[in-house]
């Protein structure tokens, strides 16, 4: 018989086992603890909450089915001694082999079958949002080789052992090891638990979905190998682990492609091309060159959306006000390599040093004698992540449905003076659909290519670094009293902006905050730019007339949040408030971590909302939605056993303090800060008195001015102590 007529009998045997039924039917289920127990995924998007959750739940609980269930299948080979049958009729190699292969065939259209099933019902749930692409992407990257490797630990262990309970007790410390603190930062070592921290709806997940490929292709890969490894190990004419190993190493094909099988991993694992190298805290290169001043510099750029790559020719025009040769350096993405530089059209020669510093790395080199040099770099690669934002995939990126370029990974930094009247310029050759916005700058469509791209002309004058960001983006303008902003938003976005007026929102956020606290720190000549961008960028920051925020800001599933306000649109004009208070001014509890935990911009913003939804609809409206949803909050968190008692939870499981602390830090921000906001007004006079206090301390304590707000600074500006805000 030949391996195919085995595989045939031995799957047959498998889909008349019940156990096999059992398992699959088990798996089908476990994707449910996605929507609900196991979230490992940020939920402030549908993708995360109905597509990556799902699918990281039953890939941990199906790797954990199928690892036992290999183990129960190899084993019962042994416990009824078939093996000394079946050994006469054909090499146990090759039944194990078998064996093996028959699970994986399982393994394989159980994920099948789990996303089909799961599919009718993530299309209703997700609805507009819904992308078959990433759909089929997360369960075939994510769910189907988890099994498949469930499957590979399971033989190998006991491939080795050969004893069950020793099998099944290996495999549940690797199942476990991933949650480990040395290996949960590592995207590459999280075989059952792959590193997925969140899932855009309206942009792209090729960021993700790339990191997670590469950590699937290397786990297979390196388990194939070890599986070759432990055929060698299966028992051969009744002898021990030892001579069997001997025996079957005398097929030296097995061992060969075991070393290869294995050293692949190896160099995938040394040379993975997303995290950098960089110390985990923040640093800048100091390589500075005063002699040479930067006259110009213009950028040649055209991302590969497909790759993720970018190729570029930077072109500076240099001041060698020495008139000597001097030793040079630039800043470059630490993913990326020059490939060449000329001096006035002369090749020179260049060392990458290799030393990862926060997001780039320094090549140096030697300029020539001459005073005017023409200086022309030739480099591209990959943009790679700070090491130290690995755990959460939030950097640059480059796809077909989103691009963020910033710093030196758009062009390399030359570290020297900049000229009065520097220009930085660049022409980048984008996909037809996408809008081009640079921070601080200006984008203008230069041609339209007739290949389904077009070439814009971007400007950035007086700074060394353009900050550029692309995507199919939708304009609106909006025009207030004071003060006018223009709304970028991805267009599978519209729907959401349409149902919640954002528009209304907008004009009646900036006349309120423009009237009570000022015009917006970040915003030059009245006007701003308020730009989406995706869900792995958490937050936001402003700059330069420019304010940026994930997707997360404005997703449906945020905008129903009731501790934000008491509707989607009313969760909305609380997001906007964060331009004042949020991205203009920093709070302690968020950037000092010996700050007060409560004292974060989301006080200031909840209670701002308040005071518009109170000018809007009324007092009686105000307090209802507002105030009396605080003070319950307050009161639930005061009588909850364990904040009474924080003894009792040390005895709790991890996963339920969690939560607990977790609510407890929500009921802080969202409303026991704002209720001491408001305490504080009825103390110092009323809310006309609140308001000056607090347009003097947006004045005052800008991200302009000081970086951070403190407790203290609130308390000193109302002539107040902690104690007269203590909350009963």
């Amino acid at each position: 018989m030949k391996f195919s007529s085995y595989l045939k009998v031995e799957l047959r045997r498998l889909l008349l086992d019940p156990g096999t039924w059992l398992v699959c039917l088990l798996s089908i289920c476990i994707p449910l603890a996605g929507y609900s127990f196991y979230q490992p995924a940020f939920d402030g998007t549908r993708s995360s909450m109905w597509v990556a959750n799902p699918a990281l739940a039953g890939a941990l609980g199906g790797a954990i089915l199928f690892g036992f269930f290999t183990i129960y299948q190899f084993n019962r080979i042994d416990k009824y001694n078939t093996s000394s049958l079946t050994d006469v009729i054909v090499s146990p190699l090759i039944m194990n082999a078998v064996r093996l292969m028959a699970l994986v065939i399982v393994a394989f259209l159980t994920g099948i079958l789990v996303s089909l099933i799961y599919l009718p019902f993530t299309i209703v749930k997700m609805s507009y949002l819904f992308s078959l692409p990433t759909y089929i992407a997360s369960y075939g990257i994510i769910l189907i080789p988890s099994l498949i490797m469930g499957v590979l630990f399971g033989a190998i262990f006991y491939n080795i052992v050969q004893r069950f309970d020793l099998s099944a007790i290996l495999f549940l410390v690797c199942g476990f090891l991933p949650f480990g603190g040395s290996v949960q930062p590592n995207f590459i070592l999280r075989w059952i638990n792959p590193n997925v921290p969140v899932f855009s709806d309206a942009f792209s997940n090729a960021l993700i979905l790339r990191v997670t490929s590469y950590n699937r292709i290397f786990w297979l890969l390196l388990l194939t190998g070890l599986y070759m490894f432990s055929l060698l190990c299966v028992r051969r004419y009744e002898k021990g682990i030892f001579k069997s190993f001997i025996i079957n190493s005398k097929k030296f094909i097995i061992p060969i492609i075991a070393m290869i099988l294995i050293l692949i991993p190896v160099y995938l694992y040394i040379n993975q091309p997303f995290v950098n190298h960089a110390p985990m805290e923040y640093g800048n290169h100091s390589n500075f060159q005063g002699n040479i001043t930067v006259k110009s510099i213009h950028t040649k750029a055209k991302p590969n959306t497909v790759l993720g790559t970018q190729q570029g020719t930077a072109i500076y025009q240099l001041l060698n006000e020495s008139a000597r040769t001097l030793e040079c350096f630039i800043e470059i993405d630490c993913g990326y390599t020059v490939k060449s530089m000329t001096a006035n059209g002369v090749p020179i020669n260049f060392t990458d040093l290799n030393n990862d510093l926060y997001t780039s790395k320094v090549v140096r080199f030697v300029l020539p004698s001459e005073q005017d040099i023409e200086l022309v770099v030739e480099y591209g690669g990959y943009p790679q992540m700070w090491r130290a934002s690995a755990s959460i995939l939030s950097g640059d990126e480059i796809s077909s449905q989103f691009i963020m370029l910033t710093g030196s990974s758009f062009t390399p930094l030359f570290l020297g003076n900049w000229h009065y009247d520097m220009k930085n310029t660049a022409e980048i050759i984008l996909p037809s659909y996408m809008t081009p916005l640079v921070m601080e700058g200006s984008a203008e469509l230069l041609t339209d290519n007739h290949d389904d791209t077009k070439t814009w002309y971007l400007e950035r004058n007086n700074h060394s670094m353009i900050y550029m960001y692309a995507a199919d983006y939708l304009k609106l303008r909006v025009v207030a009293k004071d003060m006018t902003a223009d709304f970028y938003y991805s267009r599978k976005s519209e729907p959401v902006m349409v149902k919640y007026g954002i528009e209304d929102t907008l004009k009646e956020v900036m006349d309120f905050c423009t009237e009570k606290y000022g015009l917006l720190r970040s915003s030059e000549d009245d006007h701003i730019t308020l730009l989406q961008l995706s869900a792995t960028m958490f937050g936001g920051y402003a700059g330069g007339g420019m304010s940026v925020f994930g997707e997360t800001t404005f997703a449906e599933d945020t905008l129903n949040d009731p501790l934000r306000g008491a509707s989607g649109q009313e969760v909305m004009a609380h997001e906007i408030v964060h331009q004042w208070w949020g991205l203009s001014v920093g709070f302690e509890g968020e950037y000092d971590p010996d700050g007060d935990p409560e004292w974060t911009s989301e006080g200031f913003t909840v209670y701002t909302t308040y005071r518009m939804m109170k000018e809007k609809y009324g007092e009686e409206y105000a307090n209802t939605h507002y105030v009396d949803v605080w003070k319950s909050e307050f009161k639930n968190m005061k009588n909850n056993f364990y904040h009474r008692n924080p003894q009792y939870m040390d005895l709790l499981p991890e996963q339920y303090v969690s939560r607990i602390r977790e609510n407890e830090r929500r009921v802080k921000k969202y409303c026991v800060m704002p209720l001491k906001i408001l305490k504080a007004a009825e103390l110092v006079g009323g809310e006309e008195k609140m308001d000056e206090i607090m347009s003097q301390l947006y004045k005052t304590k800008s991200i302009s001015h000081n970086p951070t707000l403190t407790y203290q600074d609130f308390l000193s500006a109302c002539g107040l102590t902690k104690e007269a805000l203590e909350l009963e």
